[in-house]
């Protein structure tokens, strides 16, 4: 009857009408579990920021910032703390950092280029690339040195006091190239000096125009190439009465000209290695989470980044393969790449690749899990830091450890 069917279409308005839930201005869903979800995330984004303040302040954490990645996108990012405390500014994801030692992945991804157009092999003699430069560790000046050698940190060169030019290559092990891990920075300037003398470019404008330019990538080794260089963190060290102090400061340093400046000169003047060792190939990039985080999709991606091809699925696996096992660095290294660090002591039961960074108080992780399809990347500028037993700080444990935990999904088999 009417009387029915008026109850009937009443309680269907009610219906749709108690469905329709505004999410933003102007913007309706038709289904509660939407708004559920949105509301349940901000919560665990609540709880994960009070967990990473409450560690950046417990362990005297100057600056921090966060990515995470999930599915190949940024799912999280945040900042915590101060990237200029003289200035009082703030940290946020698109802050600038000198990430350190990550740079070598990218160095390692710059001459991996190089690789896959078939311009060298890996079992080659470096010698052959060098412009008649020899590099041999004298006590076995019969054994050649590789550029698998230099990727691993297997060449024999043991860094010195200084990595301003090839001429100062002094230090070498009392072992055969290739017998042993030596961590040596200044074998990936080395290599970056072989990039330019393989490619005839600039070893900042090949990895402009090979890396980040198709990942549309903000980064450089050359801080003078950056507009807001308020937006480069300052690195804290911090002294035996807890109080803070500069250790790196790249916009006192551009306002003094005193970036960029050394160059590879031979007794005569003449610059036959190129200039690669200024730009700090083994260190001195400068980008921000959320711009290396298009590096760390790609590498996880197999060298595909928003359908662009960066490095060829097989080049990128090769440089996934351990190269190298042992127990290094207090145990931080036990397994290596090509350019690139593969652990399972930072995150239990899980297999992460890519790279850490520490140098004039900055800290910087860039791991991902190829099978989960998540990773994260960490910056932060000052912190009264000890390595543990395993090689990482308590602070790099605490925060993978709350990343893990707000971000968990199925793990992946410890490769051991």
């Amino acid at each position: 009857n009417k009387n029915t069917k008026k109850t009937i279409l009443a309680m269907l308005s009610i219906s749709l009408i108690s469905s329709y839930i505004i999410i933003e201005k102007g913007v309706f869903a038709l289904n509660l579990g939407i708004f559920t979800k949105l509301e349940r995330k901000e919560n665990e984004f609540k709880n994960l920021e009070t967990e990473i303040q409450e560690t950046v302040d417990k362990l005297n954490v100057v600056g921090l910032s966060i990515s995470v990645i999930e599915n190949n996108k940024i799912s999280y990012s945040q900042g915590f703390g101060y990237a200029d405390i003289d200035k009082s500014i703030k940290t946020d994801t698109n802050t600038i950092y000198r990430i350190a030692s990550i740079s070598k992945s990218i160095t390692a991804s710059a001459i991996m280029k190089l690789y896959e157009e078939g311009k060298f092999k890996l079992d080659d003699d470096i010698n052959d690339y060098l412009n008649g430069f020899e590099v041999r560790n004298p006590n076995f000046p019969d054994e050649k040195i590789t550029f698998r050698m230099l990727l691993t940190h297997t060449s024999s060169i043991i860094d010195g006091d200084t990595y301003s030019t090839i001429y100062d290559i002094q230090d070498f092990g009392d072992y055969k190239p290739g017998d042993q891990f030596e961590y040596s920075n200044y074998g990936y300037n080395l290599l970056a000096t072989l990039i330019e003398q393989i490619s005839n470019q600039d070893f900042e404008d090949f990895v402009q125009e090979n890396i980040f330019k198709p990942l549309n990538m903000k980064a450089s080794f050359n801080p003078n190439k950056f507009e807001d260089v308020d937006n480069i963190a300052v690195l804290y060290g911090i002294d035996e009465d807890g109080n803070y102090y500069e250790r790196l400061n790249d916009k006192k340093r551009i306002e003094d000209n005193i970036v960029i400046s050394s160059t590879v000169r031979d007794k005569d003047g003449k610059i036959p290695l190129g200039n690669a060792f200024k730009y700090s190939p083994m260190g001195g990039l400068r980008t921000s989470p959320n711009e290396l985080a298009k590096f760390m999709i790609m590498l996880s991606n197999k060298g595909l980044y928003n359908g662009t091809r960066v490095l060829k699925k097989d080049t990128v696996e090769l440089m996934e393969q351990i190269h190298w096992y042992g127990d290094a660095l207090n145990g931080l290294y036990k397994c290596k790449g090509l350019g690139l660090h593969i652990t399972d002591d930072l995150i239990e039961g899980s297999r992460l690749i890519g790279h850490t960074g520490e140098a004039y108080g900055l800290l910087s992780n860039m791991f991902y899990d190829e099978n989960r399809k998540f990773g994260y990347i960490m910056m932060l500028n000052g912190n009264n830091y000890k390595f543990g037993d395993d090689g990482f700080t308590k602070v790099e444990k605490e925060i993978a450890k709350i990343i893990e935990k707000n971000f968990s999904q199925d793990k992946a088999d410890s490769f051991e």
